[in-house]
């Protein structure tokens, strides 16, 4: 199997990663935010790269334009709507300030540790 040019590859990866962030769950977003890195990736390296006999023709331009925008709208609804939920939760939790305010969530200190 011949492998993929570039772009094509880009908007492979662009696809899949908008499809993801539809997925309201986390395990979505860390697999779109996979996706979205690697389509950089193809383009930092598309671009290092000298040009190619099949050089990209302005549809596939105009599908990566279009796939980084929806990426980029899906990003900016998901981190509205995790802020909603923050202030919902502080409203829920920890009700209002003197000054009419959500109260800020204080959160417990924790330790991660992968591997």
């Amino acid at each position: 199997m011949a492998p993929t040019p570039p772009c094509e590859e880009v908007v492979l990866r662009l696809e899949r990663a908008c499809r993801r962030l539809l997925t309201p769950c986390p395990e979505a977003l860390e697999e779109a935010a996979a996706e979205l890195e690697r389509a950089e990736s193809c383009l930092r390296e598309f671009a290092g790269a000298a040009p190619a006999p099949c050089a990209p023709q302005p549809p596939i331009l105009r599908e990566l334009r279009r796939l980084t925008r929806l990426a980029e709208l899906l990003l900016t609804n998901a981190e509205t709507l995790q802020s909603g939920w923050a202030r919902w939760l502080s409203v829920m939790t920890g009700g209002y300030t003197a000054q009419g305010q959500p109260a800020a969530l204080e959160s417990a200190p924790s330790v991660v540790i992968e591997g």
